[in-house]
């Protein structure tokens, strides 16, 4: 059944719990296409809104260069900066998840993460493409 913005936004505030629960994360959080948050894991909302602006804005700018160069659509952003690492990564073409870690983090450990993450989150944001694909394997096992 559809949950309601409330309850799509506790489940995947859940999810950013689960998988950054590390000290080595200074934030999490998931915004829309527009850049407004749907779920974080921030210490203030003044931060929350401006992480979440400048992520969308990051991911849709390296979109447009990486669309105008022909190389397709970015895997992964990567920004390092002297005291941490903003990770951003796509997910489908109406939101984007961006990490926050400190430069002494597992980037690797992190990326794989983010992959989980994503996954995770793609079946709270967009249930109906997935229970498509539940009906199909209970026909396929009847």
């Amino acid at each position: 059944m559809f949950q309601s913005r409330s309850g799509k936004t506790r489940a995947i505030e859940q999810i950013l719990e689960k998988h950054t629960s590390s000290n080595k994360v200074i934030a999490a959080l998931v915004s829309n296409e527009e850049g407004l948050p749907i779920a974080s894991r921030v210490e203030n909302k003044t931060s929350e809104y401006l992480l979440s602006a400048m992520s969308a804005t990051i991911l849709s700018t390296a979109a447009a260069a990486a669309l105008r160069l022909e190389m397709g659509s970015p895997e992964i952003i990567r920004i390092e900066l002297k005291t941490g690492t903003l990770l951003i990564r796509e997910i489908r073409e109406h939101a984007c998840l961006l990490l926050v870690v400190k430069s002494d983090a597992n980037l690797a450990y992190f990326d794989i993460e983010i992959k989980k993450m994503i996954g995770e989150i793609d079946r709270v944001l967009f249930p109906d493409l997935f229970s498509s694909e539940k009906s199909h394997k209970t026909r396929a096992s009847h």
